[in-house]
């Protein structure tokens, strides 16, 4: 928490960090999905696949979008849409993810689990603590840790 001065007063009162709490969360979980398919692509394939996130075109489709089975479709020689089924089905449970589907020719459309995120929303501090110890302090940027 910083000190900061109120404009139309002489007085210091504390800024919390709340309005970076929702980007924090977003971004935790997206770090939490990213690791947790490098790890299982570098398994399951042999492969060091730098795994990129995007958002989903329209809103019903989830919260992230991972075309990861497109770049690996190039290195394994198959089609991305089984790469993608095979990573579905293997990776197994993410905390703070709800659901994983296959989409198109081999996208993976996230849902986060709501409980999961509104309890981070409410506890934004501990999940500072949580990117601090897992040395994700650059992937979030300068969110006042």
């Amino acid at each position: 928490l910083k000190a900061v001065t109120h404009p139309l007063r002489k007085v210091k009162r504390r800024q919390t960090p709340g309005c970076y709490t929702f980007y924090l969360v977003f971004l935790l979980l997206e770090k939490r999905v990213q690791e947790a398919f490098q790890s299982h692509i570098s398994m399951r394939y042999g492969v060091d696949a730098q795994v990129a996130v995007e958002q989903p075109k329209q809103p019903e489709f989830g919260e992230l979008a991972i075309p990861v089975a497109f770049q690996l479709a190039k290195q394994l020689r198959q089609p991305p849409r089984k790469i993608a089924q095979e990573l579905v089905d293997e990776i197994g449970p993410i905390e703070g993810v709800s659901s994983m589907q296959l989409a198109g020719g081999g996208y993976i459309n996230i849902r986060f689990d709501r409980a999961f995120y509104g309890t981070g929303l409410l506890h934004g501090g501990d999940l500072t603590r949580v990117a601090v110890a897992n040395g994700w302090e650059a992937a979030i940027g300068s969110a006042d840790l």
